[in-house]
Order: C-alpha cells, then structure tokens, then sequence
C-alpha cells in the first residue's frame, strides 16, 4: 500500500471510530426517528442501514405510542450520558427494539413492559450488565435465544413469554456506574463457555457406581448344574478388573440399608429484568447434542445469565431412546444458560416396558465432544431409592427390585443411596437363586 492510500484508510478507519464515540440526540421526538437513521446510514453497514431504516419506520408510522417513544429516547440519552458508544451499544439496543417489533412480533403491552424493563436496567446497573443485557436481548428477539455463541446456543419457541422488572433486593451485587470507569468491549466469543466444559468432559464415567457387586447366594443345588444356554447367556459372573483388585465384600447378616434423604431444592431469589415463560420448551444445543425440556415454565434472570424453571419434560432421544417411552418430569431446577449442561433433583423417571411406574431421583445433562456416530452419554438419571420394580430385566425368569440408573441408553441398578438391589431368578416356577448388589449393569446379553 502507497503512503497516501495508506494516509487515507487511516484517516476514514479515525473517522469511523470517532464516530462510533461521539454522537448525540435530539430531544426533540419528530427529529427522533430521522436522526437514529442518519448515525447509522453513515456507517454504510448493510445491517446498520437497514435497521437504521427500520428504526425510522417504526418511529413514523404509529407502532410505538407517546409513551414508548419517550421511555426509548430516555434510554438513548442515557446510554449517551454513561458514554456507552453508538456502536456496538446503541445499536445492539435499536436493533433489539426493531427486530421485537418486525421478528418477534410483540403487541404493545409487550413492547411496552420490556422498553420500562430497559429502562430500569440502565438506571440500575453498571456497564458489564448493561452490556450483557443489552446482547441478550437483541440475541432474544432475532434468535429467540436466551444465550446463542458460535459453539453452544439455549433457544426457545412456544407458550407464553412476558417482561418484569423486580429491584434486585442485595443492591452489593450491582456494579454501579463510575464517571471514570472504562466500558470494556465484550464480544459475544467471550461468553463462550467451552473451557468450562473440560470438566464436564472428565466428569466421573462410573456416576452412580462404587464398583461395588455385593454378594451372591445360590439355593439351587450342590451338583454345579447350571441353567442352561438361556441362563448363560442372560448373566455374568464375571468380575471387572476394578472388583478383582479390590473386592469389597457386604456381611448380609449384619447389613443395613443406608439412611438418606432427598434434598430439598434451594431456589434462587428471582430478580432484575426477567423475561418469563409459560408452557415453554427450551433447547439446549451444541455441536455434538440437542436436548429439549419441553412445555416449561420459569424466569430467566438476563443480567445473571441463570434461568429458574418449573416443570418440563426431558427425553433420551440423544441416546436413541423413544420420548414416548423414555422421559424424565421436572420439579424445580434452574441452570445458566451459556453452559450446555443442568442437573435437577426430585425429578420423575418413567421407562416404559421396564419400570412398574416413575422413579424418584436425580437427573444430569451435559454436552461433551464426542464421535458423529457415537450415541451421547447423557441425560443421566439416578434414582434415590433402590425400591424400584423392574417389569423387564431381558428374561422372564429374573425379577429384579432395586436402584435405577440410566446413563444414556445404559441401564445399571445403583442408586444415590447406594442400598443393595435384589435379583431372585426363578426355573420351572421355583426360586433358583437370590443374589444382591450394590449395582448391576445391564447389557445386551449380559447382566454383570
């Protein structure tokens, strides 16, 4: 590049900067709309001058009442007087503004309630909130996003959503404005939370497992007679080489079962700007997974990036599981949603065709890497309790009471409580054998 063009993309690269830091507004409402326009038309952006244009229409033909317009050139102003920049501040707020209008669809109680929610975050919050909210929300109305990044996105659709503002009650936790503070530029990149995925890829392969295979008893006679190919091929006693190692033997005599009690699930205070949902079904989506929770209801809290749920259905279809047969209901459960991954206590697992009816317990979700054609690992759920009747255990001369685990499409009968399991096989009508256990794995032909 010659010294004068070299002059000149430095001098236009200054101008544009300049005019992304000094700007102003008029106060006067008919010059409004035309203004806004004319600050982004200069940036000869495709997207900066379409929404400015699509601010100005918005402005001039009637969708937004004396009382929206003036909340909106409330916000302006004051996003202008705490020294946020037109771009990219005050064009994630205009173009939040336009796509709720134009992709989002919201009536005018609903446009109105969010203008007054973004108005008491600006008169609140600090920059980094501000910030945040202010990427939320226009990633809300033109995604229907609740987090979206280039590696992990939380996505909505259905029911019924709404906008509130409840005063944070610890006002400690808002950062509030400083004259001298420097806004620090976040990029949407910055709240991708792949790193903190490492260790949710670590995490522990044996959940629910201590490795434990209890004991076994035999009533069905001393001349080492054995079942046949059927019983053969339906149970192992082999052992895995963590168990040869370092065998843990249970005294059945003397045991007895662990006392535990479920937890309650702690809430957090609901607060700030909340967009709530109704019969709702989220999407939580990576790469390698797409886990939905389906007809939901909750707040999701936008400057603290945590959603607060109630209810909703979770399936197995990662793991090749029908969501007919194969589901877990939600109590009360909350998870940030720029981190693919939730857990959730005092849920409710049904299988059909293999439980007599729902188990209690708890239920992990996480998205890690893995193979195209490999089946994922998670949803995982544990019940509490090792009281669990199972309908089919793959042979019907086995009956089995005890804990449920399914880990992806691999079923186990541990339990959080870590109580034995019962299997009773029987033959020609008669109980054969007895044999307990802390946990057995199911497989396709094995019963270990």
């Amino acid at each position: 590049m010659k010294p004068k063009q070299f002059i000149c993309f430095l001098l236009l690269l200054v101008s544009l900067v300049a005019r992304a830091q000094y700007y102003e507004f008029t106060q006067e409402s008919e010059k409004f709309g035309q203004e806004v326009d004319s600050l982004f038309q200069s940036f000869r952006n495709e997207g900066l001058v379409l929404m400015g244009s699509e601010f100005k229409t918005m402005w001039g033909d009637g969708t937004l009442n004396d009382d929206q317009k003036a909340i909106v050139m409330d916000i302006a102003v004051k996003l202008h007087q705490k020294h946020f920049k037109l771009i990219p501040h005050q064009a994630n707020f205009f173009s939040g503004l336009v796509k709720a209008h134009h992709s989002a669809g919201l009536d005018s109680e609903n446009l109105l309630a969010y203008l007054q929610m973004t108005q008491k975050v600006v008169d609140v919050y600090g920059h980094k909130q501000i910030h945040l909210y202010l990427i939320t929300m226009r990633n809300f109305f033109a995604k229907n996003a609740l987090y979206y990044s280039n590696y992990n996105q939380l996505l909505f659709d259905g029911g019924t959503v709404t906008f509130d503002f409840i005063p944070p009650t610890i006002e400690e936790s808002i950062v509030l404005y400083e004259e001298e503070e420097e806004i620090e530029d976040i990029e949407e990149e910055d709240l991708v939370t792949e790193e903190d995925l490492v260790s949710l890829e670590e995490a522990d392969d044996s959940w629910g497992s201590d490795g434990d295979d209890g004991g076994f008893s035999s009533g069905w006679g001393d001349d080492g007679e054995s079942w046949g190919s059927d019983w053969s091929s339906g149970f192992s006693e082999e052992k895995s080489e963590k168990e040869e190692e370092s065998p843990e033997e249970v005294d059945f005599e003397f045991y007895t079962e662990p006392v535990f009690t479920p937890p309650d699930v702690a809430q957090p205070i609901v607060e700030g700007p909340l967009i709530k949902f109704e019969n709702s079904n989220l999407t939580i989506s990576t790469p390698y997974d797409s886990v939905l929770i389906s007809e939901t209801l909750g707040a999701f809290m936008v400057v603290d990036n945590l959603f607060v749920g109630e209810g909703g259905k979770m399936d197995w279809m990662n793991s090749g599981l029908s969501p007919d047969s194969v589901f877990c209901e939600l109590s009360a459960y909350n998870f940030k949603v720029n981190i693919p991954a939730l857990s959730a206590d005092n849920v409710s697992m049904s299988y059909y065709g293999k439980l007599d009816k729902p188990a209690k317990g708890t239920i992990r979700f996480a998205s890690v890497k893995r193979l195209p054609d490999e089946l994922s690992g998670y949803p995982r759920f544990q019940s509490y309790f090792n009281d669990i009747v199972y309908t089919n255990v793959g042979d019907d001369k086995l009956r089995m009471v005890g804990g449920f685990t399914l880990t992806g499409d691999r079923i186990s009968s541990s339990s959080v409580s870590g109580g034995l399991s019962t299997m009773v096989g029987s033959h020609k009508g008669l109980k054969g054998f007895e044999a307990k256990s802390k946990e057995f794995v199911f497989g396709d032909s094995l019963i270990i």
